[in-house]
């Protein structure tokens, strides 16, 4: 409480008398003194009651004439006593779970304030779907595991997954139990084993692909584990059809001269949403990893027939100073012309910036005509000059039109 003067300021050693009232009777007074800041604390009991619709006034009266006295109302606070925690938890890696990994789990207790409990004694159960833990307290003092609670009131522990699952997967359930405190705690937690299948992904270097432009595609294959898969596959698709063989990360590239006509709009199927081209991967002979892969991979790629063309970037990866060399590829009809390029880093610190003019045209060959003659023959034309007689190797297509090859 703070007591201050009619100018705003404290008033040191003033007389506070604090009460509190429960019906308008007091039962509890107490007469203090304010510091040099005007300021008074004081400690007031609660009186013990049962019933939750009760209320006291707590009131402060300074001893000052022709001060008001300060009222606050208390009201008791309905609350559970706490009570230990018991927590338990899976540590399921961010890819999933797959037939036969090692999953690491947890158990923690902590007290009711929130402390862990160290040493203290807990038992687990793990079981594959379809079991149920023990129901009996001696079926369970037989089947589970007993463990000791570290310095941290938590332990770590390791289970490895079914080898055998099915193609819809499988779980494991975790039950924990234990005694703190005179509370019993339980607690159970799943975790779902899915069945390990391979994957494959097939990334453009544009967003893309533009019909009628030659593009490059990174092919990715992996296993079940995340881990590359090394070995031939055939990629064929509409003006696609190539053998690539990846590396130890299952990677390849693929080069795609895609047609004009690429890609059409679908409603229904694995590419259904858009306009796409489907690609098709298969194995091009039997690969270990691979043999629960009975269908091929079938991949969607979108098209984007309004692009107008493709920027190549070479090299893929450059050194600070290096130079590159930027190509445009413009599409099918869309018009030529030249271009702006600015080279900018990730962070905008620093960039680059370049002019690209068009490509000159090539002029078409000359093309000279046999000089007042007229055709003798195919490919032939004769002087006017009888003495000359000039012969004249003529490439003639409908036209008397020749390039001139002079005989003596």
């Amino acid at each position: 409480m703070r007591v201050v003067g009619t100018a705003g300021g404290p008033l040191a050693g003033a007389g506070v008398v604090v009460s509190l009232l429960e019906g308008g009777v007091p039962r509890f007074s107490e007469k203090l003194h304010t510091d040099r800041g005007g300021l008074v604390m004081a400690r007031v009991p609660i009186p013990r009651i049962d019933e939750p619709v009760w209320e006291w006034t707590l009131r402060a009266q300074a001893e000052a004439p022709g001060v008001r006295p300060t009222e606050l109302v208390l009201r008791p606070r309905e609350e559970s006593p706490g009570t230990p925690v018991l927590e338990i938890a899976w540590d399921e890696p961010a890819s999933g779970v797959f037939p036969g990994d090692r999953v690491h789990f947890d158990i923690r207790i902590r007290d009711a304030t929130g402390q862990p409990v160290i040493e203290h004694p807990v038992r687990y159960w793990i079981g594959p779907k379809g079991t149920t833990p023990p129901s009996t307290d001696k079926d369970w003092e037989r089947l589970s595991t007993r463990v000791t609670t570290d310095g941290a009131g938590g332990v770590r522990g390791t289970r490895d997954a079914p080898t055998l699952v099915k193609s819809a997967g499988t779980s494991m359930l975790l039950v924990a139990r234990s005694t703190v405190e005179g509370h019993a705690l339980e607690r159970s937690s799943a975790i779902t084993v899915g069945a390990a299948s391979a994957s494959a992904q097939l990334v453009p270097e544009v967003p893309a692909i533009v019909p009628g432009l030659t593009q490059r595609m990174m092919l990715t294959v992996l296993d079940g584990h995340n881990a590359g898969v090394p070995g031939a596959f055939t990629v064929t698709a509409d003006g696609l059809a190539t053998t690539v063989t990846t590396d130890e990360r299952g990677e390849a590239e693929v080069t795609w001269n895609a047609p004009l006509g690429v890609g059409a709009t679908r409603n229904v199927g694995p590419c259904a949403g858009g306009v796409a081209a489907a690609v098709v991967i298969r194995p091009a002979r039997a690969i270990e990893v691979l043999r629960s892969q009975q269908e091929p991979f079938t991949l969607c790629l979108p098209i984007d027939r309004d692009a107008a063309g493709v920027v190549h970037v070479t090299p893929d990866v450059a050194k600070p100073g290096e130079k590159i060399r930027v190509t445009i590829a413009s599409a099918r009809g869309a018009t030529t012309g030249s271009h702006s390029v600015v080279l900018r880093s990730r962070d905008h610190e620093q960039a680059a910036t370049t002019w690209l003019e068009r490509a000159p045209t090539a002029p078409p060959p000359a093309r000279s005509q046999c000089p007042r003659t007229r055709p003798l023959a195919r490919g032939t034309c004769r002087s006017p000059s009888r003495t000359a007689r000039a012969r004249h190797a003529c490439s003639v297509q409908g036209s008397s039109s020749c390039r001139p090859s002079r005989r003596s």
